[in-house]
């Protein structure tokens, strides 16, 4: 079964409130009409003030800011996601074909690999 995509609502005093995206537009209109009135919204069983909404993030971003709290680094390499105090050793695109290539024309000379 396939999981429904998340939108999380940040709320001040960092609280955070998970909803499927396909409510977004709901979750939009009920906090326009509470600005309006000057009233709460309810989410799950949680009454909010609109006021109180720091934003709406994906959960890749939510992802990659609990990453970066907890002290990781995205190379601009690969993309990869690296502990604080290590060095990236993940090699380009175009250096690992380039290995790669090296290593098969070393197999068809010798029919084994050479090692790494």
């Amino acid at each position: 079964m396939l999981s429904k995509i998340q939108n999380c609502i940040v709320i001040r005093g960092g609280i955070h409130l998970w909803i499927p995206a396909e409510k977004m537009d709901d979750f939009d209109e009920a906090c326009n009409l509470a600005r309006s009135q000057n009233s709460m919204i309810r989410i799950k069983d949680q009454r909010i003030n609109p006021a109180d909404v720091v934003g709406v993030f994906t959960a890749v971003t939510m992802e990659e800011t609990t990453r970066r709290k907890n002290g990781e680094w995205q190379c601009k390499v690969r993309g990869v996601w690296h502990n604080r105090g290590d060095k990236c050793s993940c090699k380009s695109i175009e250096a690992e074909k380039i290995t790669n290539e090296r290593f098969k024309k070393f197999y068809e000379e010798h029919g084994f690999y050479p090692p790494e």
